[in-house]
């Protein structure tokens, strides 16, 4: 048998073939639904905790919980799409209001990081996870099952834009963290005539964490463009 693909056939073995097995419904829209959803009020109560609490959560553990709970309850949204259950129904509707409330909170947390650190490759793929986890967000709320092929047109935008020169991932943070230690090299009198000289008086204990922080980065950082003036020794 060899199926029918004209867009507008009625082919019941496709309509088949198609079907989730009972056994992927179950796990599905009984199993990794109730997950999910339980985990949104652990990250909603946790955020207003956060918050409220004027607390700092650690940025590498809250970008390994955003790309969880961003991309899987996406890809969950997007397969269940045709289930007409109560538990997936109310999963669909309530989705996209809690991730849009959790992306405000992790677009704080972004900016205090920024701020702190400026741009590295942690933050460069937190960036691209947020903004595609809000088109996506948008797009299911608004468009509903007619957004799935945008959303994949907009994950295949991003990652063409994360390897492009200047503005990818490798480039763009060395240039963010190349400027944020001239910044400090120059503030302390430290930078010269392109050169790196010493400073006149000990620079304050945030100074050199961040001239620590931003040379590590940068001596790290693999076929890059580096400053001319920073020894690679």
């Amino acid at each position: 048998y060899f199926p029918d693909f004209h867009k507008d056939a009625n082919d019941e073995h496709r309509d088949i073939a198609e079907a989730h097995p009972r056994f992927i419904e179950i796990l599905l829209g009984s199993i990794l639904i109730p997950i999910v959803l339980a985990l949104t009020v652990v990250l909603l109560i946790w955020s207003v905790k956060t918050v409220a609490g004027g607390k700092r959560a650690d940025f590498n553990t809250l970008y390994g919980i955003a790309a969880a709970y961003t991309l899987g309850g996406i890809w969950l949204h997007i397969m269940v799409s045709r289930y007409e259950n109560g538990i997936a129904k109310f999963y669909k509707k309530v989705y996209p209001i809690a991730a849009a409330v959790i992306l405000v909170f992790e677009a704080w947390a972004l900016v205090v990081q920024l701020s702190d650190t400026g741009l590295k490759m942690t933050e460069y793929a937190f960036i691209l996870l947020w903004l595609l986890a809000a088109i996506s967000v948008a797009l299911l709320a608004l468009r509903h099952n007619r957004s799935h092929r945008i959303i994949a047109l907009a994950a295949s935008a991003l990652a063409i834009v994360s390897v492009l020169p200047v503005i990818g991932y490798n480039a763009l943070p060395v240039t963010a963290q190349s400027n944020r230690l001239e910044e400090l090299l120059v503030s302390q009198g430290m930078l010269a005539e392109g050169n790196i000289v010493h400073a006149q008086s000990l620079p304050d204990i945030e100074v050199r964490r961040g001239i620590t922080d931003a040379a590590e980065y940068l001596s790290y950082a693999s076929d890059a463009k580096l400053p001319a003036w920073f020894p690679h020794d």
